[in-house]
C-alpha cells in the first residue's frame, strides 16, 4: 500500500474516520483532497493556528508517509495524532484506582502529563452490556457502552477522553506498543475486543479483530476502532447512536 496517498477527511462530524489513508480532522465545509493540500516540511512552517486558519490543511512528510494537520482551536492537529511528543516507556508511572461506586480496582499508567485507566471500564448501568451477552467477555474486556449511557459512565476524578487525548497518547506510544502486546512496556494494555452495532437487534463483531472505543467531542459522542496496529488502520464505527464501544477513563 501506498501510504503517501493520504485521503483528507471530515473528522469534525460524529462518525470520526481514523483510515489507514489517514484522515484529516477538519469541518465538512472545508473538505480537501489529498492533491489540494499544500505540502510542508515541517507544521512550524504553517505559522501561529489563529481563528482565521481554522480548518486549513497542510501535509507534512514523516519517513514514508504523510501527517495532515488542521488549524483546530487553536492547535494544529494531525490526523496521526504527531502533536503528542514520544514517551519513554521507563518514565510511565504506574497505579491503581477504586471506583467507590462499585468497589472495582483499575489499574492506572500515567503516560507524559495524562493519567489513564489501564482496563476498559466494566461499571454496569443501564445502556451497557458485555460482548455477545457473555459475562466473562465483561471480565476480559469491560463493558461495551451505548451512546446514550456514555455520560453517565466515568466515576468522579475521571471522564471519556477527548479525541486530542487520544491522538495525544497514540503518538506517544504507537512505535513501541501494540494491541494484544504480551508485555506492553506502557502498560495500556489495549484488547481486541470487538464492539456491536444496533438499537433494537444487537450485532456483536470483529472479536480478536479491533476494538472500538468512545471519545467526547465536547457536545457528543464518537466511537472510533483500533486495530492490530495503531493509529494505522484504524476505522470508524459507522452510526454513533447505534453502535456500542468500550471506555477509557482519563484523569480530570
Amino acid at each position: 500500500m501506498d501510504f503517501k496517498n493520504v485521503i483528507a477527511s471530515t473528522l469534525g462530524c460524529a462518525a470520526i474516520s481514523f483510515s489507514i489513508f489517514f484522515a484529516a480532522c477538519s469541518n465538512a465545509s472545508n473538505s480537501n483532497s489529498s492533491d489540494d493540500i499544500e505540502t510542508l516540511n515541517s507544521i512550524e512552517e504553517a505559522g501561529e493556528c489563529t481563528a482565521e486558519k481554522e480548518g486549513q490543511m497542510y501535509k507534512v512528510p514523516r519517513d514514508t508517509i504523510f501527517d495532515t494537520y488542521a488549524c483546530e482551536d487553536g492547535e494544529w492537529v494531525s490526523d496521526f495524532g504527531g502533536y503528542g511528543d514520544y514517551v519513554d516507556p521507563e518514565t510511565v508511572v504506574r497505579g491503581s484506582f477504586k471506583d467507590e461506586r462499585d468497589g472495582k480496582t483499575y489499574k492506572t499508567v500515567k503516560i507524559g502529563d495524562l493519567t489513564w485507566m489501564a482496563e476498559n471500564l466494566n461499571y454496569e448501568l443501564d445502556g451497557s452490556r458485555c460482548y455477545d451477552d457473555n459475562p466473562d467477555k465483561c471480565k476480559k474486556y469491560g463493558r461495551l457502552y451505548g451512546y446514550k449511557s456514555v455520560e453517565k459512565t466515568c466515576p468522579a476524578g475521571w471522564k471519556v477522553p477527548i479525541r486530542r487525548e487520544w491522538n495525544k497518547l497514540l503518538a506517544s506510544i504507537a512505535d513501541h506498543s501494540r494491541p494484544e502486546m504480551e508485555y506492553d512496556p506502557y502498560g495500556f494494555n489495549v484488547l481486541l475486543g470487538g464492539s456491536a452495532i444496533g438499537i433494537k437487534t444487537i450485532k456483536y463483531e470483529e472479536e480478536g479483530e479491533k476494538t472500538a472505543y468512545w471519545l467526547s467531542l465536547n457536545i457528543i459522542w464518537s466511537a472510533f476502532k483500533i486495530g492490530e496496529y495503531y493509529p494505522l488502520y484504524t476505522t470508524s464505527t459507522g452510526d454513533p447512536p447505534g453502535s456500542w464501544a468500550y471506555i477509557r477513563c482519563v484523569k480530570n
